[in-house]
């Protein structure tokens, strides 16, 4: 048998709003609220993950291929073309905190750089940065 991680923590998220929580009163009652919404966030996280980690990771390495174009920069184009072969959300996390790392640098450089080219990257790196956010939003959340 292999679980199945979404429908497994939805169906025990429903359990714990529906069935468990009704029964108690108090920081009981509460908990066990809070505790069905996280396996609702968990699910969906769970379901997307790979996928979004996979999405803001081109996103990033496109960014540093026009990045290694302003700069002049063979270091960036190296990690522009770098791909993500390890589908593990680990190895895809990893990944993920090293390009934005080198976005954060590159978008130092592009604000003490004088140049259009620098301004047009800056406006793409807050493009996907706004992007970034609405991409982990999750559905259920209200914040």
């Amino acid at each position: 048998m292999k679980p199945s991680i979404t429908p497994v923590a939805r169906e025990l998220g429903d359990r714990l709003a529906n069935q468990i929580a009704p029964q108690l009163t108090g920081f009981e009652a509460a908990t066990a609220s809070m505790m069905s919404q996280m396996l609702e966030m968990i699910s969906e996280e769970w379901d997307r993950a790979a996928s979004r980690l996979v999405e803001e990771n081109t996103a990033i390495r496109e960014i540093l291929q026009q990045a290694a174009e302003v700069f002049n920069d063979d270091n960036l184009k190296t990690k522009a073309c770098e791909k993500d072969t390890d589908l593990r959300i680990s190895h895809l996390e990893q990944s993920n905190h090293q390009l934005r790392d080198l976005l954060t640098d590159i978008h130092a450089r592009a604000e003490q750089t004088d140049s259009a080219e620098a301004r047009l990257l800056e406006e793409v790196i807050w493009n996907e940065l706004r992007a970034s956010v609405k991409r982990r939003q999750l559905s259920s959340a209200n914040f």
